[in-house]
């Protein structure tokens, strides 16, 4: 039997029958089942808690209805189990397989971050509410998890308008002498020269985790007395102060609006589905209320039951913080395995359920009805999409819509050491998955037309992906006719255009247009004015300005880690500025090599005696051999 926890390596295929005898021989006991394809490769890792049972519902002739049978009978052609002493096991070695194999049939999630957590220090006599992702056993006091970074960085930014807390880090705050400009705009309470006692600033602190925990009554009533006492007094700029701070509370309170009746931390996950595409909504309850509301979209073939199971097993791996109860549309696949899992890292009781009553069962109704929401959102937005590609298509005269857009942009320093940088875009959107990098190997110098043909030539080599409905240049004219006669002389059909900035578009072009980016087609005198506030030029500008950044930041991360200039950096008597004028100078390392010692002696800062070590170095190897 092959190792179920290897894959890659061509498989026979298996008769039909003979992988059913297989699967009637595999255990009853609890494990995990990973089904291959022909090449090896693992397409999906489930968990069972009997084996034989689990996996023949797969292979019931004729199928058994569910939509992830489908590509059972197409594609595997091989199954691995790995037998465990419970499914609890089996759950952990589950989430370990997926990640290592990354299957293709299996729900992976991208986002492996921690939740924010707030911390104060609980030993500083005046502690400032820091975010934080993975809170430590420091005696710290945390409140949290909260899964919204953007959300709650806003909201205390708003806290410190009304409790002037500080926000300074604990060196700042030991060395100042004087009250910083956050004082002076009543952001700050400046403990740090003594214009607070510690006494009242814990008073402002413990209001603060107040309001973060949703308890603001007492607050507003205090604040509202406050501010009648000033308008009484004639004091409206503090009154409108008060004011604010009132608007502000009343705001916080009111989005925390939903609520249960029991004060426990829970997650209710909503499901609803339209064939492959899964939306769920994830409600998060902490001290009883509603923090936030997480849309997540899935495409997968997996029963529905497997896709929540699938997608509970990734998204609370890794130490993501799990509440008291998490509740559940419909029964999951090993809802009690998760249970206890989670229960033992907790140290106390998980409950992984379906509500049928109550408050439980409102917060699933209303999870329900926002992925739904969701999901009919999501495809309006694809149908917008859908529409400027076709637009896109309209205005450049090209046969289909270009659903799949590749751009590639040329990055280099003065003509040092260039590279390319790939994007590619499909409905719109970015397939980071796909994005590709390249160093220009026999183009030195600032040559951007011989870089892109050759980046050109390599991308649509024999063999290479399938092309795209449009490929698109940051450049103009002379760029898009430096790529079409390499396609040409490839053979590849694919749609080429430039985008150019209205400052780059140069002569043959109407200059007396107003100031838009253009698109160049081959074959085409007129460029095509792209109005500003178009979708479709948006699309082309997004893709563009991505290229640019992508191929930008790989250039910049080769010479951070030195590999654009490590050979000459190792040269005796070269520093940091003649390294870089020998590359501009000659358009990178490889014109350097290819510079005689006399061309090299003419670089300003060199001279004989250095130009003659720097090329008895470089050809050091070429004598040797």
């Amino acid at each position: 039997m092959s190792d179920p926890l290897a894959a890659g390596g061509a498989l026979p295929r298996m008769p039909r029958s003979a992988l059913r005898a297989k699967v009637e021989a595999l255990p009853r006991d609890p494990g995990v089942y990973l089904f291959k394809d022909a090449a090896g490769a693992v397409l999906y890792v489930g968990k069972a808690k009997s084996l034989r049972e689990r996996v023949k519902g797969y292979f019931v002739p004729g199928g058994d209805g569910r939509l992830f049978v489908r590509f059972i009978e197409k594609r595997v052609v091989d199954v691995d189990v790995v037998v465990t002493r419970s499914e609890k096991e089996a759950l952990l070695l589950e989430n370990n397989l997926i990640k290592t194999h990354q299957p293709r049939y299996n729900i992976r999630l991208k986002d492996d971050k921690s939740f924010l957590q707030l911390r104060i220090d609980a030993h500083h006599p005046f502690p400032a509410i820091v975010p934080v992702r993975r809170p430590r056993k420091d005696g710290a006091r945390y409140l949290g998890p909260y899964p919204s970074a953007r959300a709650i960085r806003t909201t205390l930014r708003l806290l410190r308008s009304v409790f002037p807390l500080r926000d300074c880090r604990d060196r700042e705050f030991a060395s100042r002498t004087r009250p910083c400009l956050k004082h002076q705009i009543g952001m700050c309470c400046a403990p740090c020269v003594g214009k607070v006692t510690p006494e009242r600033y814990a008073e402002l602190v413990e209001s603060a985790v107040k309001v973060l925990q949703g308890d603001t009554a007492a607050l507003v009533e205090q604040l509202q007395s406050d501010m009648a006492e000033a308008a009484a007094k004639l004091e409206y700029e503090r009154a409108a102060v008060l004011r604010d701070r009132i608007s502000f509370l009343s705001t916080s309170t009111e989005v925390q609006a939903v609520e249960s009746q029991r004060f426990v931390d829970r997650d209710a996950l909503g499901f609803h589905r339209k064939g492959r595409r899964i939306e769920l909504c994830l409600l998060e309850f902490r001290g009883g209320k509603l923090l936030s509301s997480r849309p997540l979209s899935l495409s997968s073939d997996l029963p529905d039951d497997e896709a929540i199971s699938s997608f509970l097993g990734a998204w609370y791996a890794g130490g993501r913080p799990v509440p008291d109860e998490v509740l559940l549309p419909f029964p999951a696949y090993a809802a009690d395995a998760f249970a206890e899992l989670w229960s033992e890292r907790r140290g106390r009781q998980v409950r992984v359920f379906e509500p049928r009553s109550g408050a439980g069962l409102r917060a699933i109704e209303l999870a329900n009805r926002n992925a739904e929401l969701a999901l009919k959102t999501a495809r309006a937005q694809e149908s917008i999409e859908l529409r400027v590609l076709e637009d896109v298509k309209r205005r450049l005269g090209l046969a289909r819509a270009p659903r799949r857009i590749e751009c590639l942009d040329i990055s280099h320093l003065q003509g040092a050491a260039p590279v390319a940088g790939l994007v590619v875009f499909v409905d719109g959107k970015p397939e980071k998955g796909e994005y590709r990098r390249y160093r220009v190997r026999t183009t030195a110098g600032n040559d951007d037309f011989g870089a892109m043909r050759e980046v050109v030539r390599r991308r649509f080599k024999a063999g290479a992906a399938a092309p795209p409905d449009l490929l698109l240049l940051d450049g103009g004219r002379p760029q898009v006719a430096a790529v079409a006669t390499v396609l040409e002389e490839l053979g590849v059909d694919v749609p080429l255009a430039g985008i150019v900035k209205p400052e780059r578009r140069g002569r043959g072009l109407d200059l007396s247009a107003a100031e838009v980016d253009h698109v160049v087609l081959p074959g085409r005198a007129e460029a095509i004015a792209l109005p500003p506030d178009d979708e479709a030029c948006f699309l082309l500008q997004r893709v563009r300005d991505e290229a640019h950044r992508f191929a930008i930041a790989f250039h910049r991360r080769l010479r951070s880690r030195g590999a654009l200039e490590s050979e000459l950096s190792a040269i005796e008597g070269l520093g940091k500025k003649r390294v870089r004028a020998l590359l501009i100078g000659f358009g990178g390392l490889r014109g350097v090599k290819a510079a005689s010692q006399e061309q090299i002696a003419q670089v300003a800062g060199i001279g004989a005696a250095l130009a003659e070590r720097i090329y008895a170095t470089l050809h050091r190897g070429a004598a040797e051999s």
